[in-house]
């Protein structure tokens, strides 16, 4: 397909960008960033989108995409003051505002609208911000007939065990278990969307079976945590229950304690509820005041972001219980145990039960009573 627009001429199947025939040297990604503004130029991009669709949500700083955006008006002919071709919208984010027609495209009813549904699809999946996750399936070493069985077991097993920590997204065992042994990266999170991967391989050797794991960030190409995970086949059952235990325990430890780290690259201003809920995480675990100060604040900004997200209450209760239990310097002790017990008491369906104000004012009626 070709989008022409002011004598230029974006060749998909080419992956070229023409000026009256000459070819434009530009680079992969302000390609894509042109591509995905015109095929969007309904719509205006926030930096964020921008990131998700083009860089598949890796943590980049706001200079990376300006940047991108100044190398794509370049090439096209347009600039910051003109622009004439891409339009920056006052703190929303860029639009693709050039004619544009479709050469190569058949035309049809429904040319140019959204699959039914995608805008709120696209809505949905910009609102969560969780980490996802894609189990694949293990690799068998040998060819002991009990060994496939086994493999997609444990696999499935996993995928439910990670399936009930609320702040991870799964993928889909019957969507996983469709890529085979050495697909790309690339292809894996253009067709899932997914950051993290588990992939490993199993094998069975007379009575001991053995599974080694692999979590990766398939963005950035790390391994973030592998382990190998065995076993005697005496009962199958507990071996399989403890095989799985161990692997969704090590992965909610190790993929949270990825997401503080890349929290850590981002602003303080920029932080959505998933990464300052992470980050609080983190700052909590050192036990000290100055962190116990920190985490609290991020709780917060995390609660205000999500009012309904359950474990930034836990860990804003954690801050308080730990503050009145180690009577940092400040802290009212009978209003932090007050307030701790609210938000441990807070979830959607029970929320409002007692607000941190109705705490403080308990605990005053508390001393009143006890003097």
């Amino acid at each position: 397909m070709i989008y022409a627009f002011e004598g230029y001429q974006l060749d998909t199947d080419k992956q070229e960008l023409r000026l009256h025939g000459d070819v434009v040297a530009i680079e992969p990604q302000v390609f894509s960033l042109l591509l995905t503004l015109i095929e969007n130029r309904e719509l205006v991009l926030s930096k964020d989108r921008l990131i998700e669709l083009i860089w598949a949500g890796r943590p980049l700083s706001d200079t990376v995409v300006s940047s991108r955006i100044k190398s794509a008006r370049k090439a096209v002919g347009d600039d910051g003051s003109t622009q004439r071709v891409i339009k920056t919208v006052h703190k929303r984010g860029f639009r693709f505002v050039a004619d544009v027609r479709v050469i190569g495209a058949k035309p049809t009813l429904t040319a140019g609208l959204p699959p039914p549904h995608q805008s709120e699809i696209d809505e949905a999946a910009k609102r969560d911000r969780r980490p996802c996750i894609v189990v694949l399936p293990f690799r068998r070493l040998q060819p002991t007939p009990d060994v496939p069985v086994l493999a997609e077991g444990l696999a499935l097993d996993i995928v439910l065990g990670l399936s009930r920590l609320r702040w991870i997204k799964v993928i889909s065992w019957a969507s996983s278990s469709q890529f085979e042994s050495g697909t790309q990266a690339e292809s894996i999170i253009t067709q899932t969307g997914a950051k993290y991967s588990l992939n490993g391989a199993i094998e069975c050797v007379g009575k001991h079976l053995a599974l080694t794991v692999e979590l990766a960030n398939m963005v950035t190409r790390e391994v973030i945590w592998a382990d190998r995970l065995a076993g005697v086949l005496d009962d199958l059952h507990e071996l399989r229950s403890d095989i799985v235990n161990k692997a969704v325990v090590a992965l909610e430890v190790q993929i949270s304690s990825n997401e503080a780290s890349i929290a850590q690259l981002i602003a303080p201003e920029n932080l959505d509820s998933w990464a300052a809920y992470h980050l609080g995480m983190a700052h909590l675990h050192r036990f000290s005041e100055a962190d116990n100060t920190k985490a609290q604040a991020l709780f917060s900004k995390a609660i205000d972001e999500d009012p309904l997200f359950a474990r930034a209450h836990a860990g804003l209760s954690c801050c308080l219980y730990q503050a009145a239990f180690n009577r940092y310097e400040g802290c009212d002790v009978v209003v932090a145990a007050l307030e701790a017990r609210a938000e441990a008491r807070t979830s959607p369906s029970r929320r409002g039960i007692m607000s941190r104000e109705a705490a403080s004012k308990v605990a005053g009626s508390t001393r009143a009573t006890s003097r």
